[in-house]
């Protein structure tokens, strides 16, 4: 305790100051997370605050290493919080660019979706759907935009299972559901809440709102 005591004593206030700015570094993730959780009770008002908390985890970062520029600190603590920040920088730059693409044009790679061996855990949601379904098919890109909204916006997270597969999960659903294009929620006691998504009429399949699919969303729990 004694030894770090005297090391840090040798450390300037401007490198303190520098260590300091790297912990408020923290303080937008928390401000961006709060905005996106707290705002989302509509696909358009979650949208809005998705692309809002990304734009902040953008710019803070920016923010933050021009300050440590225009202090012109030469400490060692300096040089490494620079560093740092930088990396966080562009990284943060380019997940939430990406994130911000996603938002208007989502990749079914980048949402969550079941593996081979997991099985059905209580307190989860799950989005059956088959890629032979035609109403699957109609609803897909809208499913896609609402679901990938919803996982940004909420605690929780929509996965994604792949009725064609053969494996424990779908072998659950199945047993489980009566049409394909169902969101299936299990309570804490593995109790199951359906609701379906896809849409159609007489003519056949037709194309759900995103409001409506991440109403659905909103609904089954």
């Amino acid at each position: 305790m004694i030894k770090l005591f005297k090391k840090m004593k040798n450390y300037t206030l401007k490198d303190i100051s520098a260590g300091m700015l790297i912990s408020i570094f923290i303080l937008p993730q928390f401000v961006a997370s709060a905005i996106s959780h707290l705002f989302n009770r509509s696909f358009v008002i979650a949208t809005i605050t998705g692309f809002v908390s990304s734009l902040i985890l953008i710019i803070a970062p920016l923010f933050i290493f021009i300050l440590l520029k225009k202090t012109k600190m030469n400490g060692k603590l300096a040089m490494i919080s620079k560093a740092i920040v930088l990396c966080l920088l562009v990284i943060t730059i380019i997940t939430n660019a990406l994130i911000a693409v996603t938002i208007v044009k989502p990749i079914e790679f980048f949402i969550p979706q079941v593996s081979q061996v997991e099985k059905p855990k209580a307190n989860s949601t799950y989005l059956a759907y088959s890629p032979t379904c035609k109403y699957c098919n109609k609803a897909k890109s809208h499913m896609l935009r609402a679901v990938n909204t919803y996982n940004m916006t909420h605690m929780d997270n929509i996965r994604l299972v792949n009725l064609d597969k053969d494996s424990e999960m779908t072998r659950y659903m199945k047993k489980t559901i009566q049409y394909k294009g169902t969101i299936v929620h299990l309570d804490k006691n593995k109790k199951a809440t359906l609701n379906i998504y896809t849409t159609g009429d007489d003519k056949g399949p037709t194309t759900p709102t995103i409001e409506s699919i991440y109403s659905v969303l909103q609904s089954v729990k």
